[in-house]
């Protein structure tokens, strides 16, 4: 189901911008929140970076499963 999807995706752009719309305001919460946990009043590029990590395992983790 994952493979249509991602074919799909590559012959709609709106499915793209939308994906990616999704991603950044994902990324972007669990940036804060890190920075939250860790005492920070804003997200750095630690946290940015971790958040996209936890994104990417996830996203594969779903994928696997």
């Amino acid at each position: 189901m994952h493979r249509v999807v991602f074919r799909e995706s590559e012959r709609h752009p709106e499915l793209q911008s939308r994906a990616i719309e999704i991603h950044g305001s994902i990324t972007a919460t669990v940036a804060a929140y890190l920075a939250t946990v860790t005492g920070r009043v804003a997200p750095g590029a630690a946290e940015e970076t971790a958040a996209r990590m936890l994104f990417a395992t996830s996203s594969a983790n779903s994928l696997s499963g």
